[in-house]
């Protein structure tokens, strides 16, 4: 609908910009106005980038839309200063502060990204904690709760892997994760006097390790791969009303 929208408008503006040069009414025809604005084509992939949910694509469409705005008043700059002089200064003046800061920034990206465990960590203490709408581009996610209750909701339309391995960790508390549509699992509960209902198949566990494995009918079903430890505690498993 929006490109729909969208195409009429720049085909409007670029017709409205050959008559107006070919009259006489602007110095000026497409042929400048893409070459001072192409820019704003980087400005807008970052801008795509920034709404995606996955981190790395974050931080990429961070960089584009700084890079793009930058060089985007670079160009535009020279329609409005007969002085070129005034030109220059902007381009050095972001050579020295623009471009050192970008480059400290993906650096430290970097750096940061050799540290990155590659798994989100959901934490609850002492109180109830409730996740919902949460980043699942990453294929670990750890839960914990510690004297307290967490609640982790999975949206199968987030999910950009086929399967999602969960590592929970319920000490003296609840874990319970609330999943919509088909789903398939195999979990592996490590278990200190444990108790669990997984998708209706309840138990409890003095001491040990117990596998429980469910099927789904369907081929599209959402993966589930539990690595549970439950310390005096309760893992829930269930599908998400409506």
């Amino acid at each position: 609908m929006k490109k729909k929208i969208y195409i009429p408008i720049i085909v409007s503006l670029c017709l409205a910009i050959f008559i107006l040069n070919r009259t006489g009414a602007i110095d000026f025809g497409l042929q400048h106005l893409i070459a001072r604005l192409w820019p704003i084509v980087i400005v807008w992939l970052g801008y795509n980038l920034l709404h995606y949910k996955e981190e790395f694509k974050k931080k990429s469409g961070i960089v584009l839309t700084i890079m793009g705005l930058f060089l985007l008043i670079l160009n535009v700059s020279v329609l409005f200063f007969e002085n070129q002089d005034y030109v220059f200064k902007i381009f050095f003046t972001g050579l020295l502060t623009f471009w050192p800061v970008l480059i400290i920034f993906l650096a430290l990206h970097a750096i940061l990204s050799i540290f990155d465990p590659g798994e989100a960590v959901y934490t609850s203490s002492f109180g109830i904690r409730n996740y919902e709408q949460v980043d699942l581009s990453k294929l670990d996610s750890t839960l914990k709760a510690r004297f307290g209750r967490l609640k982790f909701v999975i949206d199968p339309k987030d999910l950009t892997h086929r399967a999602i391995r969960l590592n929970i960790v319920a000490f003296f508390g609840v874990v319970e994760v609330l999943v919509s549509g088909e789903v398939s699992l195999l979990a592996e509960n490590k278990a200190r006097v444990g108790f669990y209902d997984i998708l209706g198949e309840k138990g409890s566990k003095l001491w040990g390790v117990q596998v429980v494995e469910i099927d789904a009918n369907s081929d599209s079903a959402t993966r589930l791969l539990l690595t549970i430890n439950s310390w005096f505690g309760k893992v829930i498993v269930k599908k998400a009303e409506g």
